[in-house]
């Protein structure tokens, strides 16, 4: 379906009145001289209803689109309830208030140094394919997060997540963001993160409890807050500790960057959290 188009500088007259009103033939529109031909040579129709006339235009290579259509975005915030059934090494992670798995994150502990601690699995378990990992590095405060596949370690790529600070209350770490067709943000495809989780107790994910207190007061703090180290103003994402029905935790994300940040939060937290359980074990 060709595009109409309300130009109202680009008018033509209409030689109806020259001719006369029982000449024969359609009648045909005459270019205004100071427009380029070539401009006239792209019209592929002119519809004449009075003396002056819009235009229906038709690029002889490629059809105007009055309208573009919008890119699709995902509703904000993106909330994920995190569990980790008793007595098990695994994590589920569903669609806040649901019970449908998204992801499946395996945890092995006490592994050889080329095995990851974490695997996170797109899917409602350890058969689906992975699409992140992580090595929680034994005597250290620092990690590993890669995004990619168990299937293919060569081509995983890895980035250093790391204690900033004595007290343990803020951990760096970067990613770069992919470039995809339908990119929510096309300005920050390709650029480089620099991001940091700090503790918080000042903000909370939506429908997050109280702070826990007690036998592991770690938890005391609320939670995590993820913020962009050249703007600590905004927060991106929100991870709060909560009790309810098993549930761990809830991750809310403020930011839509697309699949590959989404993982990178999830695989990030889920670190946090996996060192601080095995802290106080």
């Amino acid at each position: 379906m060709e595009a109409v188009v309300d130009l109202p500088v680009f008018l033509v007259q209409s030689n109806k009145t020259e001719r006369g009103s029982n000449a024969e033939g359609p009648a045909v529109a005459e270019p205004i001289d100071e427009f380029p031909n070539s401009f006239w040579n792209q019209l592929s129709a002119v519809s004449l209803s009075s003396s002056f006339k819009f235009l229906t235009l038709q690029s002889q290579q490629d059809r105007y689109q009055a309208t573009p259509t919008p890119a699709m975005t995902t509703p904000l915030p993106i909330r994920y309830d995190i569990y980790r059934p008793a007595l098990s090494y695994h994590f589920d992670i569903t669609a806040h208030d649901s019970k449908q798995n998204l992801f499946y994150c395996n945890v092995v502990r006490f592994t050889k140094s080329s095995t990851p601690d974490l695997v996170l699995h797109a899917g409602q378990d350890k058969r689906a394919p992975s699409i992140a990992l992580a090595h929680i590095l034994q005597f250290s405060q620092s990690f590993k997060i890669g995004f990619g596949s168990t299937a293919d370690m060569d081509a995983v790529e890895w980035e250093d997540f790391t204690r900033s600070n004595i007290k343990g209350s803020e951990h760096r770490w970067g990613m770069t963001l992919q470039r995809t067709s339908d990119s929510p943000s096309p300005s920050r495809s390709n650029d480089r993160l620099s991001l940091v989780w700090k503790r918080t107790t000042t903000v909370t994910a939506e429908g997050g409890s109280e702070p826990v207190t007690g036998p592991r007061g770690h938890r005391g703090h609320r939670g995590w807050k993820l913020v962009e180290e050249s703007r600590p103003e905004d927060v991106w994402a929100i991870f709060t500790f909560d009790r309810v029905f098993g549930r761990r935790g809830i991750l809310q994300i403020n930011v839509n960057y697309g699949e590959k940040f989404n993982t990178g939060v999830l695989i990030s937290i889920l670190t946090l959290y996996e060192r601080s359980e095995a802290a106080v074990e």
